[in-house]
C-alpha cells in the first residue's frame, strides 16, 4: 500500500509590525486614563499617549493565509487573507513608453484581508482588560469615578 502525495499551494502575507515595549501607565510611560486619554493605547506610535517615552521594539510577525486545511504546520497563521494581487515591475528602456516614468514602475502588491473577529492575543497587550472594560474610562456605558 502506497501513500499518495497530496500537495496544495498556500500563499502567505506577513506583516512585521513595531510596538512600544512599555506598559500603559507604568514608569517610564506617563500615560494615564482620564489624563492622557479615555482608553488605553494599543502600544503603537499612532495610539501612544506619551510619545516622548515611546520605546520601539519588534512585535510578533503577523502571518495571514486563506482559510484552508494544513495551516497548523506553519505555526500561528491568521486565516483572513482574501485576495493578493501583484502588478509586476516594469522597466522603461530608453524611456520608450511615455505612460511610464523614465525609470519604469515598481512592483505593487494589493492585499485584502477579511474583517472578522479575532482574539488579538498577539497584538493587544490589554485585550482582556478591553473585554471587561477596565482599559477604558467608560465601563458598561457609564463613566467610572
Amino acid at each position: 500500500m502506497s501513500d499518495e502525495l497530496h500537495t496544495h499551494t498556500i500563499q502567505f502575507f506577513e506583516i512585521y509590525p513595531k510596538r512600544c515595549a512599555l506598559s500603559y501607565g507604568e514608569a517610564p510611560c506617563q500615560a494615564a486614563l482620564g489624563v492622557t486619554g479615555t482608553h488605553k493605547c494599543y502600544n503603537t506610535d499612532g495610539t501612544c499617549q506619551d510619545l516622548p517615552n515611546y520605546t520601539e521594539e519588534d512585535a510578533p510577525t503577523l502571518r495571514f493565509a486563506r482559510p484552508q486545511s494544513g495551516l497548523l504546520r506553519y505555526g500561528y497563521v491568521i486565516p483572513l487573507l482574501e485576495v493578493v494581487g501583484v502588478t509586476p515591475a516594469e522597466v522603461n528602456l530608453a524611456g520608450v513608453n511615455g505612460d511610464v516614468s523614465g525609470l519604469g514602475r515598481r512592483e505593487r502588491i494589493n492585499v485584502r484581508l477579511k474583517d472578522d473577529k479575532h482574539s488579538d492575543h498577539l497584538v493587544d497587550k490589554y485585550r482582556l482588560e478591553r473585554a471587561t472594560g477596565d482599559a477604558s474610562l467608560v465601563h458598561s456605558g457609564t463613566a467610572q469615578a
